[in-house]
Parts: structure tokens; sequence; C-alpha cells
């Protein structure tokens, strides 16, 4: 697991009490992830990661995984994102 991966994998576990033992690919929304929670998720990556996401990632599927997390991450980062 890299590091941004391992970041939004902490983020995850602190944010969402049931997502302690979530693999990077563990629907989120099984573990409880709400639309609300998804909006908190997404601020806090944004405060941890220095980044603002574009709108075309702020979808229900950029929020569906750690692993669809650390990838919009990336994707945000990339000098081409802005």
């Amino acid at each position: 697991m890299d590091a941004t991966t391992e970041e939004v994998m902490e983020l995850v576990r602190g944010e969402l009490p049931g997502a302690a033992g979530v693999g990077v690919d563990t629907p989120l929304s099984e573990v409880g992830l709400t639309s609300l929670g998804s909006v908190a998720l997404l601020v806090a990556l944004e405060r941890r990661f220095g980044l603002e996401f574009p709108p075309d990632l702020v979808t229900a599927e950029t929020f569906g995984s750690v692993r669809t997390m650390a990838d919009a991450v990336r994707s945000a980062s990339s000098p081409s994102s802005g």
C-alpha cells in the first residue's frame, strides 16, 4: 500500500466508526458511509493533502472505497488537474 492510500485509510478509519477493519476495496457504503459522511471525508482529504477536488471527482464513485479515494487524491494532485 502506498503512502497516499495509507493516509486515506487512516482518515476513513478516523471518520467512519464502522471502518476499523476495512480493506482498500471494501465498499464504504457497507460500513456506514452516508452522503454526509462523504462530505466530511471530502473536507478531511482536502485539508490533509492541501488540495481541492475538481467537481468531476466529487461523485459517489470517488467515495466508494479507500482505493477510489486515493486514486482521486492522486488525480487532484496532478499538475494537469488544475
